[in-house]
């Protein structure tokens, strides 16, 4: 892995961006990436398993929002059931 200054807790990716934001941030990734990949020396297999990479990717972010978004909403009504609003 890319060492990095900061351990940031496995929600911040979705607690500070908004999913909208990160599918524009994806498309932008990948279009700079084929850019990349269309001026290295890559055979189509090469190419392939990066795309490939990204599609993993993408959907294990996709999979991270939707536990997160699960998580948060059973803590929320966990939440309401102990401290109902008055």
């Amino acid at each position: 892995m890319i060492p990095t200054e900061i351990n940031y807790h496995k929600e911040e990716l979705f607690d500070s961006i908004a999913e909208s934001s990160t599918e524009i941030y994806l498309w932008e990734l990948l279009q700079a990436w084929m850019i990349f990949l269309s001026q290295r020396d890559l055979n189509a297999v090469e190419v392939s398993n990066r795309l490939f990479f990204f599609e993993l990717l993408d959907n294990h972010l996709q999979k991270g929002r939707e536990e997160f978004d699960r998580n948060r909403l059973k803590n929320t009504l966990e939440f309401l059931k102990t401290n109902p609003p008055t």
